[in-house]
């Protein structure tokens, strides 16, 4: 829920830092919010398709633990992501811990034989940039990033940087 309205899917909850055009009107505008300067400091949904943030800084080597050997894709498995995105450390380091593409906002939608959830998406995973950091969802294959290269995941919507 997001300002007393389901999110649905492929919607992120998103909180507005600056607003640019002010009179411009919300994607789900609700009773107290309808236009961006209305929604200034607060959250709201937006269709992820339409979300565009800068590119994230490069790390240095000597922060980066990276196995980006091979060429994982979203084309070998027959299954095209769609939006780019980062994956946040659900620790709350704030540390960017891979790089993927997300599948669906579909709280129906199965993730290793679970349901996504609410606030939740379903993401490839394409590079890891921390190995050993845990994954949200862990199960009996999959315990931390470098495990889910090449697969999808579960990652909570407040962890996740759109490209």
């Amino acid at each position: 829920m997001v300002n007393e309205i389901p999110l649905g899917p492929n919607a992120a909850i998103v909180t507005v830092e600056m607003v640019v055009k002010p009179g411009a009107y919300l994607w789900r505008p609700s009773p107290a919010i309808s236009l961006m300067s209305d929604a200034l400091n607060r959250t709201i949904a937006w269709p992820i398709d339409r979300l565009r943030l800068p590119d994230p800084p490069i790390m240095d080597e000597s922060n980066r633990k990276s196995s980006e050997s091979g060429s994982p894709s979203t084309g070998s498995s027959g299954k095209g992501g769609k939006q780019k995105c980062v994956l946040l450390d659900i620790e709350n380091s704030g540390a960017r811990v891979a790089v993927g593409r997300v599948f669906s906002t579909d709280p129906t939608e199965n993730v290793h034989f679970v349901p996504l959830g609410p606030n939740a998406t379903k993401v490839w995973v394409e590079i890891s940039k921390f190995d050993d950091a845990r994954v949200w969802r862990a199960n009996s294959e999959v315990e931390c990033i470098a495990d889910a290269v090449g697969s999808t995941l579960a990652w909570p919507n407040d962890k996740i940087i759109f490209m």
